[in-house]
């Protein structure tokens, strides 16, 4: 873990790094797979500072919010990791206040309100399981992201190291389940989207095309070499990271190998079951 001061959070450097990333993503998988919307200069209107008690959101975080792209369309951007739509968060907490005839300003001392993180912190990605996968946390006020492991799975070899400190210097390695975020490895907000961009770039990270909840993370979850090397194989016959990049071709390319990787399992598993009864 680095030493280094604590970096000053800047909106503009953090919607900056937020929607470079977003921008790079939706290139990788392509604009009709990914469906990013990016906001209005004056910021998304549905997300409005009066939500922010009932959300747990610092003004500092509403802002933030206001003005980052989204994805209409389920994408991975690290493994079972998926972006938060806070545009649809905030249409579905305002129909809901509607609906129960509260206001958001009530829900300040609600004590129902979910409060994993202080109002400054959020989750910009989550996981889509409950015990693995990771989560992405920004905080606005140091300034920095925070890359979750829920499984607490180490870096991957090779993977840059992390550039500032802990949320919770203090805190020992046995936390909660809910506070892992507090030591989880953190960076300065355009020092990690530029690590993960980098990840990706260089297929140490590949979508699982055929599965919008994975993406394969090179030497961390003992994945056969065979196959890591297959789906790269596929990226780059379709032009990654050039601009001759095709999309489409890669998910074209993942369909067909993926049939036939499962077609050969089949038999293997079919050969199997006639050696095990043979020996019955």
């Amino acid at each position: 873990m680095s030493t280094e001061s604590e970096p000053a959070y800047s909106q503009d450097v953090a919607v900056a790094a937020i929607t470079r990333f977003y921008n790079f993503i939706e290139r990788l998988y392509g604009k009709t797979s990914a469906g990013l919307e990016h906001p209005p200069p004056s910021g998304w209107p549905q997300i409005t500072p009066d939500l922010a008690p009932h959300l747990n959101l610092s003004p500092e975080a509403v802002e933030l919010l206001r003005h980052i792209p989204y994805f209409r369309r389920p994408v991975c951007v690290m493994t079972a990791c998926h972006p938060l739509n806070y545009v649809t968060i905030a249409e579905h907490t305002r129909q809901s206040l509607q609906a129960t005839g509260r206001r958001p300003q009530q829900d300040r001392d609600n004590p129902d309100l979910d409060r994993k993180y202080p109002p400054h912190v959020f989750p910009l990605a989550e996981s889509v399981h409950y015990t693995w996968g990771c989560t992405i946390v920004i905080d606005t006020i140091r300034g920095v992201a925070i890359w979750h492991n829920l499984d607490g799975k180490p870096l991957a070899e090779g993977c840059p190291q992390p550039d500032a400190p802990f949320f919770d210097e203090g805190a020992t390695t046995y936390v909660s389940d809910l506070d892992g975020w507090k030591i989880a490895p953190t960076w300065r907000v355009e020092s990690f989207f530029r690590m993960a961009e980098e990840q990706l770039m260089a297929l140490n990270w590949i979508p699982v095309l055929e599965d919008e909840d994975k993406l394969d993370e090179l030497g961390v979850y003992g994945q056969p070499e065979e196959e890591q090397r297959g789906r790269a194989r596929i990226f780059t016959e379709a032009g990654w990271p050039g601009e001759s990049y095709d999309p489409e071709k890669a998910y074209e390319g993942t369909m067909a190998w993926s049939e036939k990787r499962d077609e050969i399992e089949e038999v293997e598993r079919g050969r199997e079951r006639l050696a095990a009864t043979h020996l019955s």
